[in-house]
């Protein structure tokens, strides 16, 4: 799956790549779960 996901990104133009991150910056705003936001914090802290 990840793999597949870096495929699709690496054809993607340079604009096609910065909508698809608003698009991912659009859903994380509106449906993020709040167990995994801070599942993620306490990851980056970690490392």
């Amino acid at each position: 799956m990840v793999d597949q996901l870096i495929a699709d990104l690496y054809v993607l133009d340079d604009r096609a790549r910065k909508d698809l991150f608003n698009y991912v910056k659009t859903l994380k705003d509106n449906y993020s779960e709040p167990s995994r936001v801070e599942d993620l914090k306490n990851i980056k802290y970690k490392l």
